[in-house]
């Protein structure tokens, strides 16, 4: 929904010399019947809290508040049930959030699989030392050695 955003995509694509990039400014919360049963993986890269990335942003204890989290929550559940519809049968939805909250992470994953029937959690893995969570991976900055992270893969059967 930010212009600006777009625009620090499209100058990726450039410096990565790739062509095969569209980005475009648009609601991910709004269904876009162009994209319907389209893709054979969809990247949600959830707004979040920020929690995970505190010692970048400092600022985000100061500014953010279980308030924020609930409003998030809802716009998180409603990009994932949107972005669903844009996956082809046996492709993959991936979810991804800054955060550490179980809250905005496999909470909101579980919230989509009871609405959603047709998707199931397809084990995830990484070299990086993590939590699995039901198959899910959560980077924690003690384990990881970096920021806080939560990745889930999703499979449309």
């Amino acid at each position: 929904i930010h212009p600006h955003r777009v625009e620090l995509i499209n100058a990726y694509k450039r410096r990565m010399n790739r062509q095969n990039i569209n980005a475009l400014v648009q609601d991910a919360t709004k269904e876009n019947k162009e994209f319907i049963s389209v893709f054979d993986a969809v990247l949600c890269d959830a707004p979040c809290s920020s929690l995970g990335v505190l010692t970048e942003n400092p600022d985000v204890k100061l500014n953010k508040g279980i308030e924020n989290v609930l409003e998030l929550n809802k716009i998180q559940l409603e990009i994932l049930l949107t972005a669903s519809k844009y996956v082809k049968p046996n492709g993959y939805l991936y979810y991804s959030t800054c955060s550490v909250l179980k809250k905005e992470n496999i909470e909101i994953v579980n919230k989509f699989l009871e609405l959603n029937k047709n998707f199931e959690i397809e084990k995830a893995d990484s070299p990086l030392d993590h939590l699995d969570i039901n198959g899910t991976l959560a980077f924690l900055p003690h384990l990881s050695g970096g920021q806080g992270f939560y990745f889930a893969k999703l499979k449309r059967k």
